[in-house]
């Protein structure tokens, strides 16, 4: 497969999409360990 003009635009937004997934289940989870803690 040739990479066009339009894939190197998409490249970047995947990888921050993978990055904003990962910062949210991590927040995710510190959320559910504070509750932990107040519980």
């Amino acid at each position: 497969m040739k990479t066009t003009k339009k894939d190197k635009k998409l490249k970047p937004t995947l990888k921050v999409k993978k990055e904003g997934a990962n910062g949210e289940s991590s927040l995710n989870k510190a959320v559910k360990n504070v509750k932990k803690i107040l519980k």
